[in-house]
């Protein structure tokens, strides 16, 4: 399953299909081991940046702060990916897995944002309460990844696959919204369009190389295009000497309402690690059942939130498992983790250097938007394709999306009857993300019930 590629790969990967020429202890040449890492840095590079660039415009934050951000995701996923990769005890998979900050929370981050601006409370607060709580989460996420094979009965494919529904169409409308948002003329839907129009191409081409830089070419041709037609590129002021991560920028703090908003794609995110782990053992002919194969899983998914305790350290986002490396090692048939620690020395060293974020936003809005708007989609095209072949989850999705929608206007229902609810409330069920991720576990909970019952009465007869 995934979570922030174009090119996702599926839960079980048949390693038949992938000819491997370094296996997950192996140790290519310098020369081959540089490529590799190459080839998984620039398939990941712009994702790892992109994602918290939107939850910063989407907060409002200032160039400043936004920069540090952007540098600081690229050093923590380079720490988060040396973790993955090494493995220290029971945290981390072993495997060639790369690690970066997760397009799934920015929708959850900037409504949870909505919710705690006020006018007495600064941007560095609503960080520090968003990260606070974020950490949380992320040790939850630890706690539930030691018995993940058993979690996996309630937080199915059918439930992953209904909340990704949700969570890409939620955001492709918030992607939407924000162009029709930007300032200026017929500009802004002009580079949407064009830079939809580049990535589909390149996605659908029968070039590989092409299809995992896709992203990056088409953001790049965008601005061009975007400068062609006028736009003005603001210079940002380059800061020259290196950029070092500072331990809490903002004073950590906590929400429950904010818990609640994000721990359904905590636990969303969770399932998916599981496919991309999956595919990865798969391509690295490492056993994808069994003791041994839970055994990684379970320390991939612990790793993840571990990592994203670290993340809200270093005042960055939640990190997870990309699925692009997936692409790369079908590509060049290395699946050696040794690769992976050249990736994170990659990583930590872009990430040092300030230029990285400062020159990162002036990524025109039509362009930014319009990229994700399309990568969202495709998101939701991967919950629909979860979804298929799986018995009853048509009935689930319809049921399940029906009472998100009802739920969604309630209030504004509630309203016009007089009938206000709290803000906080009211926030859960403007997320369809939360209530129908709900409505589909307590589902599978009653499935579980039932079949129980049905069980026993059948041993007693």
């Amino acid at each position: 399953i995934g979570k922030t590629s174009l090119n996702a790969d599926p839960i079980a990967t048949n390693s038949e299909d992938t000819i491997l020429i370094y296996g997950l202890e192996d140790r290519p040449s310098f020369a081959k081991t540089m490529l590799a890492a190459f080839a998984h840095l620039f398939a990941i590079v712009v994702s790892i940046m992109t994602a918290p660039l939107i939850i910063a415009r989407g907060i409002g934050l200032d160039s400043e702060m936004t920069a540090y951000i952007i540098n600081a995701s690229l050093v923590v996923s380079g720490i988060a990916t040396f973790i993955q990769v090494r493995r220290f005890g029971p945290i981390g998979s072993g495997l060639l897995s790369v690690q970066g900050t997760s397009f799934s929370y920015s929708g959850a981050m900037i409504a949870a944002a909505a919710l705690l601006q006020t006018s007495s409370v600064t941007d560095e607060q609503v960080l520090g309460t968003l990260l606070g709580t974020a950490v949380v989460g992320a040790a939850l996420v630890m706690i539930l990844g030691t018995v993940i094979e058993y979690l996996q009965r309630v937080i199915t494919l059918r439930v992953a696959g209904i909340a990704i529904i949700l969570l890409g169409l939620t955001l492709v409308g918030t992607s939407v919204k924000n162009v029709v948002n930007i300032e200026g003329g017929l500009d802004r839907f002009a580079q949407a369009g064009l830079v939809i129009v580049l990535i589909l191409a390149t996605t659908l081409s029968g070039i590989p190389w092409l299809r995992l830089l896709g992203v990056s070419i088409s953001l790049l041709v965008g601005m061009l295009c975007a400068w062609f037609w006028g736009h003005q590129y603001a210079a940002p002021e380059i800061s020259m000497g290196l950029m070092l991560l500072r331990p809490m920028p903002f004073e950590l703090g906590f929400d429950f309402v904010v818990l609640l908003l994000l721990m359904p794609v905590f636990l969303v995110t969770m399932t998916e690690s599981v496919g991309d782990l999956t595919a990865t053992a798969s391509l690295s002919r490492q056993p994808i059942s069994g003791p041994p194969y839970w055994l990684r899983i379970k320390g991939g998914v612990i790793g993840d939130g571990f990592n994203s305790i670290i993340a809200a350290f270093f005042g960055s986002f939640p990190n997870t498992t990309f699925s692009q490396n997936n692409g790369i090692i079908r590509l060049t048939g290395v699946a050696s983790r040794y690769v992976g620690y050249f990736v994170a020395a990659m990583l930590i060293a872009l990430g040092t250097v300030p230029a990285i974020g400062q020159l990162f936003q002036i990524i025109p809005g039509g362009v930014l938007y319009g990229a994700t708007a399309l990568m969202f989609f495709l998101i939701t095209v991967t919950g629909w394709r979860i979804l298929q072949g799986e018995e009853g989850a048509m009935s689930m999705l319809l049921v399940c999306s029906l009472i998100s929608v009802a739920l969604y206007f309630l209030p504004d229902v509630a309203s016009g009857y007089g009938i206000y609810l709290a803000a906080e409330l009211e926030m859960i069920l403007k997320f369809p993300v939360a209530t129908g991720a709900l409505c589909a576990i307590v589902w599978e909970c009653l499935l579980i019930f039932r079949f129980r019952n049905v069980h026993d009465k059948a041993v007693n007869n």
